[in-house]
């Protein structure tokens, strides 16, 4: 029986990273496939190719849809094909944990949350340096929609001489959703300096319009500015 969703040879390069390569899948009607793998491996990445999502536009191999290529087709025109992503709902979503670091250590916190419908986020991440010379970011980029709420809490606490921490949350609110975002820092040393900032908005009219001039439906342009942020 002849494949539905055809990739034969697919390389996609993110940057200076080989994301996938060589890779070959077929999909036939009614069968029901998962990508299983670790965090990096290239399962979303190999998700938004499929869709046609700006910037994963496969280097080699093709992509087919009912026998036809579809590898230079827009988001809108593969979606008249039947081909979108469908994801679940977070439903009620809690996350708080903190980090203490000693002399030159170094730590990331990154949390990325796209609500919608009902769906309650909570997220608490902390970064405390307590050794010299230690580093620290917490970024979270959370977008909710419908009528999801998000509160987001970041902390980054200076007790050290040298340490550097930084404390960045970026939400976009959608419908009838509600964020709140408290950056907070402080510094119990002189030598210690630790920054935050915060921005919460709607889509930025600029990019949502640049996005419907190449063709995307509203809806469509939408999503790939918040699948940007995710990203």
């Amino acid at each position: 029986m002849a494949a539905l969703l055809e990739l034969d040879g697919i390389g996609l390069r993110l940057g200076e990273r080989q994301v996938l390569d060589g890779l070959r899948l077929e999909i036939g009607p009614r069968e029901v496939h998962a990508l299983l793998g670790a965090n990096g491996s290239g399962k979303s990445s190999l998700a938004y190719l499929i869709m046609g999502c700006e910037g994963y536009a496969p280097r080699t191999g093709s992509l087919r849809c009912d026998a036809q290529e579809i590898a230079t087709l827009p988001i809108h025109e593969r979606a008249r094909r039947g081909i979108t992503l469908v994801q679940g709902r977070v439903g009620q979503l809690e996350i708080d944990y903190a980090v203490s670091l000693g002399a030159r250590a170094s730590a990331e916190l990154v949390a990325r949350v796209y609500g919608r419908v009902a769906d309650e986020i909570g997220i608490k991440e902390a970064v405390r340096l307590q050794g010299e010379h230690s580093r620290g970011l917490v970024k979270t980029r959370v977008a909710v929609d419908d009528e999801a709420t998000a509160e987001v809490v970041g902390i980054t606490e200076g007790n050290a001489d040298g340490p550097r921490g930084h404390v960045d949350c970026t939400e976009i609110v959608r419908g009838r959703g509600r964020v709140s975002a408290s950056p907070r820092v402080s510094v119990s040393h002189p030598g210690a300096k630790v920054t935050h900032e915060a921005a919460i908005g709607s889509v930025d009219r600029r990019q949502l319009e640049t996005l419907m001039a190449h063709g995307l439906a509203p809806e469509e342009a939408v999503e790939v500015i918040v699948r940007g942020l995710l990203r």
